[in-house]
């Protein structure tokens, strides 16, 4: 039994703290908690958590209580190079962090800014917004699009939802009518939520003062080898950029500018932007010559028959195609055909 619980112990204390980060003792990390709005008072009492996180894996969770001018201070923490330390507080509702890496954060006090809420997101800026058609799937007619748009609050108060102003009150972004499949990631403080509005959706998240980024993924249906965008912008944007590859489709729009073209792994992207897009107006253009499915399965759509996947020998493809062919000249006409 002791030696079980010796082999256990051991255990557990390399797994919370590599030997790597124990060889170098523990060191004491300490900080203030500022109020960055003018006149922002910082209530006493404050929780404040401490996070220390190894090659993105948290081994050690510690918490405190601020004292009555802001100051925390954690003992006995672990040090090592390869340490990131993440300090939290929750204030009004709203999470702020403040990281450090390494030596950072306990050869100098970590500063910890919160702010007063403002209700709307009318302050907000969106200085640029980067649509990039990622690719296609021609057999199932799919466009794949990932979009990023930085988001910027400029003022010294936090912007939440103003619930009472829906959606208008939201931070809101457009998609396509025909979007599905989509998935929404962003670098805002946790507690927000991703709310679908007409023509697209928008999120809950509070915005304190900074610059933040919006990562969303989508899917678009298209039947022709030409579609046509229309996206609104209901904050404007500094820049609107739209990346395609030169092998995927060739844009047209009388409102985006073309720019020099870049390759990104090995691929080469048209480019092309409107600058000074205003809160209200949008952006409009045509991907032309999109990927079609082979032609067996479009022959099969015009039939009116949905596509049938079969594995087959490469040396059968040829005479089953020929007998779907022949069968498709030789089907009786239907009543109503026969009937006009």
């Amino acid at each position: 039994m002791r030696a079980g619980a010796l082999f256990l112990a051991v255990w557990v204390g390399l797994t919370l703290f590599p030997l790597s980060t124990l060889a170098q003792g523990g060191t004491a990390i300490e900080g203030r908690i500022v109020n960055g709005t003018a006149g922002g008072q910082v209530p006493s009492d404050l929780p404040v958590t401490l996070e220390i996180v190894q090659r993105r894996t948290l081994v050690d969770t510690r918490t405190t209580t601020a004292g009555a001018d802001g100051s925390f201070r954690f003992e006995g923490v672990p040090q090592g190079a390869d340490l990131a330390y993440l300090v939290s507080t929750s204030y009004q509702g709203v999470v702020y962090s403040a990281v450090a890496q390494g030596a950072d954060a306990w050869e100098r006090p970590l500063v910890l800014t919160i702010y007063e809420k403002a209700p709307g997101v009318d302050a907000l800026h969106l200085p640029s917004i980067t649509l990039v058609a990622t690719g296609a799937d021609p057999r199932r007619r799919l466009l794949e699009f990932l979009e990023a748009v930085q988001v910027e609050n400029p003022t010294d108060r936090t912007a939440v939802p103003d619930m009472e102003r829906l959606p208008m009150g939201l931070l809101r972004f457009s998609l396509p009518p025909e979007a599905e499949g989509l998935d929404v990631a962003g670098t805002f403080p946790p507690g927000g939520e991703v709310v679908r509005v007409d023509r697209g959706f928008a999120l809950t998240s509070p915005v304190p003062p900074g610059r933040y980024e919006v990562l969303f993924t989508y899917r678009v249906v298209y039947q022709r080898d030409t579609v046509e965008f229309t996206l609104g912008m209901p904050h404007g944007a500094g820049v609107f950029r739209l990346m395609v590859p030169e092998d995927l489709a060739r844009v047209e729009s009388p409102l985006l500018a073309p720019q020099g073209p870049a390759t990104i792994g090995g691929r080469i992207y048209r480019i092309l932007e409107a600058q000074g897009v205003g809160a209200g107006e949008g952006v409009s253009f045509r991907l032309v010559g999109l990927p079609q499915p082979p032609w067996p399965l479009r022959l099969m759509e015009a039939l009116g028959r949905p596509p049938l996947v079969v594995v087959l020998p490469s040396a059968l493809l040829g005479a089953v195609l020929l007998g779907v062919l022949v069968w498709a000249l030789r089907r009786p006409p239907s009543p109503a055909q026969a009937g006009g």
